[in-house]
């Protein structure tokens, strides 16, 4: 579910809904950073809004 790219609130909702399996919400998320680090600060600027 990481891999589709779902959020982790996402993936708890799944869980429990789809398969009935019960995880705490903040193990789940700490697992989620630990196995995909965060991209750095900041948004990409969009290029539509800069000036020429």
């Amino acid at each position: 579910m990481v891999d589709e790219g779902l959020s982790p609130k996402r993936i708890w909702l799944r869980l429990m809904d789809d398969y009935e399996v019960s995880v705490s919400y903040t193990l789940l998320r700490h697992f989620i950073r630990w196995r995909c680090p965060r991209r750095p600060p900041g948004r990409p600027k969009s290029k539509l809004n800069q000036a020429p």
